[in-house]
């Protein structure tokens, strides 16, 4: 490909459509020149006779990633990376891993998780690995304003649930349930399957299980082969599982969806709509739950995080 400039543009270089709006101007047409890596160099095409090089650098408002010329925006909070994506678009990305047979994990994201990753490599090294991160707190959610990356709204893990049950009856794609305390799995799989005709969940397990039933819950899962893994154990050991199975199992999307199923299920009750839409979820849970309190440090933590890292960038 070639300007009437004579500036050489490769020939497998991919049109860019949205860009950072911080170190790229919108509205501006880009090629991806040389490196497949968001902070790679690109070839900014002014005019028909002017192209301008220019280097990408890291900025607070996401990375620019560029995949089969379709451009998804992350932003980077304290060292992790959170797809903004709104429900819809993650019901896309995930019809797409169901369809490619191959293992993706899907990491609901809030504000504790980010500070526990702080000190633990491993867990961020999960997280910015994963194929896919929502925002599931309210925190996440202010953290992406506050950066000037907002993300269009909160994808939790109990409306992703609910949302993907719907479809999965409609579609047919099959279900297997693992975590939460004994009966809670099978309680939320019936209640679910009442509430969605043609549901199919093939298979449930309890999280309080031994050594030897584990490898009996690994092999009920090959056998079952189910498109979506819900892994209910909390966070962040049912990341680590996930991250230690999903070669060996091959699902094709893995969900940890910490306590939903106890929600759906019918053991624990949601936050009344008023907290959910203010933001307080967290403030409903404390109230039920006053021993959360301990983990609730995190989140003014989290906060004065934020805010110092976003002052040096």
């Amino acid at each position: 490909m070639r300007r009437s400039s004579g500036t050489f543009l490769s020939p497998k270089a991919r049109l860019v459509n949205e860009v950072c709006p911080h170190t790229l101007k919108r509205g501006v047409v880009y090629y991806e020149s040389r490196y497949p890596k968001p902070w790679g160099r690109f070839k900014r095409h002014r005019s028909e006779t002017k192209v301008r090089q220019g280097r990408r650098r890291n900025c607070p408002h996401g990375s620019l990633l560029v995949e089969e010329g379709v451009v998804f925006m992350k932003v980077d909070i304290l060292g992790c990376l959170v797809d903004r994506l709104d429900m819809d678009g993650v019901i896309q990305k995930i019809e797409e891993f169901i369809q490619s047979k191959k293992p993706h994990h899907i990491i609901t994201l809030n504000a504790e998780i980010i500070h526990k990753a702080q000190s633990d490599s491993r867990l961020k090294e999960i997280i910015n690995e994963a194929a896919l991160v929502t925002p599931d707190g309210s925190g996440v959610v202010w953290a992406a304003n506050y950066l000037n990356a907002p993300v269009p709204e909160r994808v939790t893990g109990i409306d992703l649930t609910l949302k993907l049950a719907e479809i999965a009856a409609k579609k047919g794609w099959t279900f297997y349930f693992y975590g939460g305390a004994p009966i809670v799995a099978e309680t939320a799989a019936e209640n679910l399957q009442k509430k969605h005709n043609g549901l199919k969940v093939v298979g449930t397990c309890h999280g309080y299980i031994s050594e030897a039933e584990k490898e009996n819950l690994l092999k009920d899962i090959k056998e079952k082969k189910p498109d979506i893994l819900l892994v209910a154990l909390g966070a962040p050991m049912q990341e680590f599982w996930i991250k230690d199975h999903q070669k060996e199992l091959q699902v094709p999307v893995y969900i940890g969806i910490g306590g939903s199923l106890d929600v759906i299920s019918g053991k624990a009750k949601r936050a009344p709509a008023f907290f959910q839409k203010a933001g307080l979820e967290w403030l409903y849970r404390l109230i039920k739950e006053p021993h959360r309190i301990g983990r609730m440090t995190a989140l003014p933590k989290f906060s004065l995080q934020v805010r110092l890292r976003g002052k040096k960038q």
